[in-house]
Order: C-alpha cells, then sequence, then structure tokens
C-alpha cells in the first residue's frame, strides 16, 4: 500500500457494479477511503454523511448524467471538488466539464490517470 490517497475520501457513483467494485478496491489498496454506490439517486444524503474530499461521478447513467448530478452536488455544496469519469471519448463533454469546474477522466486511460485527476481535484479547491 502506498501513501498516495492516504486520509483522502473519495465518494465514487457508477451504475456498472463491476466497475465500482474494481475501482473501490484499487483506491482502497493505494490508501483511499472509498465508499462505492450504483445508484446516483441518494448522491446528496452520500455527500453529506461521508464528506468526501472528491466525488467521482460516472458520466453516464440510467436516468441521470454525471453533469447534471454534480449540479446538484455544487448547489448544496459549491466547492465541492468532481471528476466527471466518462467511458466515453467526447471532446465536448470534456471540454463542458472542465468550463463547468469539474476534472474530466476517460476511463479507458486508467486507475493511474483517475488518481491523478482525484489529485488534480483536490488541489484545485484549495
Amino acid at each position: 500500500m502506498t501513501d498516495a490517497g492516504a486520509r483522502t475520501r473519495v465518494l465514487l457513483i457508477d451504475d456498472d457494479a463491476k466497475m465500482v467494485a474494481l475501482v473501490r478496491s484499487i483506491l482502497k489498496d493505494d490508501g483511499y477511503e472509498v465508499v462505492g454506490e450504483t445508484d446516483p439517486a441518494d448522491v446528496l444524503g452520500l455527500v453529506a454523511s461521508f464528506d468526501p474530499h472528491v466525488v467521482v461521478l460516472d458520466e453516464v447513467m440510467p436516468g441521470l448524467d454525471g453533469l447534471d448530478v454534480a449540479e446538484d452536488i455544487r448547489m448544496q455544496r459549491p466547492t465541492q471538488p468532481i471528476v466527471i469519469f466518462s467511458s466515453l471519448f467526447d471532446q465536448r463533454l470534456s471540454r463542458e466539464t472542465r468550463r463547468r469546474g469539474y476534472v474530466y477522466c476517460e476511463k479507458a486511460d486508467g486507475i493511474d490517470r483517475l488518481e491523478e485527476a482525484i489529485k488534480e481535484a483536490v488541489a484545485g479547491a484549495r
């Protein structure tokens, strides 16, 4: 275990249970404290109860998209660091994500890039 993510609380929301389990496991091994969920419906409650340093959101989920969920979070927590974690390669989405003040990360870039994105989001909130 490294201390790269020591004490950094990550709330991970992705509708793919296997993705949640995999990412949660790797991040925990790297020292992060992680809560992973597949249902974005109660994300505001999870943010309030877990008080994450960063929220990692899948972009495409049934009935919701990550940018909409991110906007809901920011209504309650204007400075909450957020990473949009997308399986889509979409330059418009990347630009829009950054325009709104979030960090964009493609799933295909792997867990190392996600960890960089988490650090970038947390550092940007300071």
